[in-house]
């Protein structure tokens, strides 16, 4: 278990009088790389204090601390903890935050189950856990630096292939040459159609190279030399709805036309896989 921090996040329809509804929650940590935040999904008591306007501030507000924590894990560079407290002593007007409070839990989803469960009344909300991309890479982190010398991991390396086709890769091993490539991707995420379009792409990509056509693999400290036939590996939090199963279906076709290995969040075994072919190599 981590140890994370939250912030319910409330609409205040009159800043002098106090008065006040929870209308969400944000919760993370930064050594575990994991954020997110959520909002209630029934506004009918929020309405009664507050006007439609306030309201909408506030879902826009969670809706854009979402964006950021996507931002964030998109480029590799979780969010500190210090973002809560920044954005919790900003905000004084119709949107505002608690103090960040402690817990303990395996996830921040779990944190915000917990808190929905105890501190907001959302009889439409029903308790869900996601894992995101950014969960999935840092679990992935993790287990890799147990299994191989952090000097042979190569994280969030800039993959160019012929003169105009790039790509970002989560993880790259090796000293010299790459003897294997790691993706993460969640099917869990909700802006499902965004992450098929992602997938395509970095797929367009890791085909090309397939082919034979020149690659270059640059890190922030150090690049890579790498062969058409090296080992693709994807880790990946399989779909939980109808829609996300139809976008995972199409991009496990995918993933199969690569020849890629797939891991249902199956840590340890990518760990144990990778370290044997470092060791091979």
């Amino acid at each position: 278990m981590g140890r994370y921090r939250y912030s319910l996040v409330r609409c205040v329809p009159e800043p002098r009088t106090g008065e006040f509804i929870n209308i969400g929650a944000i919760a993370g940590a930064y050594d575990e790389g994991d954020w997110s935040a959520r909002s209630i999904g029934n506004y009918q008591r929020a309405l009664r204090l507050c006007t439609a306007d306030q309201v909408a501030a506030v879902t826009a507000f969670i809706a854009e601390a979402w964006q950021q924590i996507e931002n964030a894990a998109d480029t590799f560079f979780p969010l500190r903890d210090e973002w809560l407290d920044e954005i919790a002593s900003e905000r004084r007007n119709v949107v505002q935050l608690t103090a960040p409070q402690l817990a303990v839990a395996d996830s921040a989803d779990q944190v915000l189950d917990l808190v929905f469960a105890r501190q907001l009344i959302d009889p439409a909300r029903v308790s869900r856990s996601t894992i995101g991309k950014h969960r999935l890479l840092a679990w992935v982190r993790r287990y890799l630096s147990e299994a191989i010398n952090d000097s042979l991991i190569v994280e969030r390396p800039r993959l160019t292939v012929g003169e105009h086709i790039t790509t970002t890769i989560d993880f790259a091993f090796g000293s010299d040459r790459a003897v294997a490539l790691t993706q993460a991707w969640s099917f869990q995420k909700e802006g499902i159609e965004d992450l098929s379009k992602d997938v395509k792409a970095w797929a367009y990509a890791m085909g090309r190279l397939r082919q034979g056509e020149g690659a270059r693999l640059i890190g922030s400290e150090r690049s890579l030399a790498l062969k058409e036939d090296v080992p693709i590996e994807v880790v990946f939090a399989p779909p939980l709805t109808r829609q996300q199963q139809e976008v995972f279906e199409e991009a496990a076709d995918v993933f199969n036309s690569l020849d890629a290995t797939l891991y249902s969040e199956d840590y340890e075994r990518l760990a144990q896989d990778v370290r044997g072919l470092v060791a091979a190599a």
